[in-house]
């Protein structure tokens, strides 16, 4: 907001004229109406009549407002940090993901060659004896019978 709009909106809001103005601060007629860089003499004049700070003068905020206005940028600025610091983070273990990838490869193309060359037969064994076949001394008659 240009300086000039700050004062007619503070000339709406008290029920005056910028030439009102004018006169009770005793400049000269069209003189802040007309005027594109106002010194800081007459600005602060013009913000003492309207009871503002400079700063609202220049900005339009009053100093609560630029001081929650700071307040936000330094927690957006934080904010942005901490996501910068989380990338970063993220960038690392993307890299080491990678890393592992690239190690599994190696470990399956290493295993692939070992199983091509290691093709072994299983051994021939005697079967095992079925267990449900009664050993000939046990059809012989028990003296206790």
């Amino acid at each position: 907001m240009e300086t000039l709009d700050i004062i007619k909106e503070l000339c709406e809001k008290k029920g005056i004229s910028i030439s009102q103005l004018e006169n009770k601060l005793e400049f000269g007629n069209g003189s802040l109406s007309k005027s594109k860089n106002m010194s800081a003499d007459r600005l602060y004049q013009v913000a003492k009549f309207f009871n503002v700070s400079m700063e609202y003068m220049m900005t339009g905020k009053t100093i609560s407002e630029a001081d929650d206005e700071m307040t936000k940028l330094r927690q957006q600025q934080s904010i942005l940090m901490e996501i910068n610091k989380i990338s970063q983070q993220m960038s690392e273990y993307y890299k080491k993901i990678a890393e592992c990838q690239n190690r599994l490869s190696d470990l399956k193309r290493d295993f692939s060659k070992l199983d091509s060359k290691a093709k072994i037969e299983p051994q021939k064994s005697e079967p095992l004896p079925n267990i449900l076949d009664i050993p000939d001394f046990l059809d012989e008659e028990l003296p206790f019978n």
